[in-house]
């Protein structure tokens, strides 16, 4: 696996906890 597709991938679940904290009525984003 090249960097780039564990970067990707790394992203993706960043981006699914994000979803899930918000969907929670927690965004750690604001």
């Amino acid at each position: 696996m090249s960097t780039e597709e564990i970067a990707r991938e790394r992203i993706e679940r960043l981006q699914e906890l994000a979803r899930d904290a918000t969907v929670d009525g927690y965004d750690e984003r604001a």
